[in-house]
């Protein structure tokens, strides 16, 4: 399993895994099934209809959507083709950001080595000897195809639990319920990556966490350790707001 670490606006340190070759492959044969598939009723339709030739038909229609399909699909919906879609993955820049249209172009513009001139062969050895399980086209356009992550279905309720009976909030309750589920769970991302890659990136990330908290918290002399501190917040948010 390859994974890339990139470091939000927030610089926070966030871990992707990188789709492997097996599951691009899968994703792009099904994403062949369903092309052709669709391009073949549609061929039908329209030669039922007598109204264009074969010929035509091809040059005009089924070219055009069998050459555009993945850009077209990856532009307009979030870095997923439907295969991709079907195996959980998209394409992102090895920055984290979305691709631009032109990271999408250029991209797709080198399937023809990667892919289709070389039967995926220049494709399969390059995401094989890549680090991020880059393709050409994903090295020159800075972008890579990560798994997704599982849908948030979630809420920090459900990250910590805890029975209220038996403790005592500490902080303001007001100034707790200031504080939004995202931002704590962004704040408990910041503590998870410290503990588990403790290193200057991670440490300035949770410093920085513990100092928006203290500062809504009125909490500036507080002499807890920044960790112990965010794990407690985090605590009583759930708390007061469960």
């Amino acid at each position: 399993m390859n994974t890339m670490n990139i470091n939000t606006v927030q610089n926070v340190p966030i871990e992707y895994e990188t789709a492997s070759l097996r599951l691009r492959c899968i994703a792009y044969l099904i994403d062949q099934v369903i092309l052709l598939g669709s391009l073949l009723i549609l061929s039908a339709l329209i030669a039922s209809s007598g109204a264009v030739n074969q010929g035509y038909t091809f040059l005009l229609v089924n070219l055009p959507i069998y050459l555009f399909y993945t850009p077209a699909f990856e532009i307009l919906n979030n870095g997923q083709t439907l295969g991709k879609a079907a195996m959980r993955m998209r394409v992102i820049k090895t920055d984290g950001t979305i691709p631009t249209f032109t990271d999408y172009i250029l991209r797709w513009s080198f399937r023809l080595i990667d892919i289709i001139f070389s039967t995926g062969i220049v494709a399969a050895t390059a995401v094989s000897s890549s680090p991020i399980n880059q393709r050409v086209g994903g090295y020159v356009s800075n972008t890579m195809v990560i798994k997704k992550t599982a849908d948030k279905t979630y809420n920090i309720h459900e990250v910590i639990a805890l029975n209220r009976n038996k403790e005592e909030v500490t902080f303001d309750e007001t100034a707790l319920q200031t504080f939004t589920e995202d931002q704590m769970l962004l704040f408990k991302d910041a503590a998870d990556h410290f503990e588990k890659f403790p290193n200057k990136n991670t440490r300035k990330a949770l410093d920085e966490a513990a100092s928006i908290m203290k500062s809504k918290l009125n909490a500036a002399n507080q002499e807890m350790h920044n960790l112990n501190l965010i794990r407690l917040v985090i605590k009583e948010y759930v708390m007061v707001t469960r």
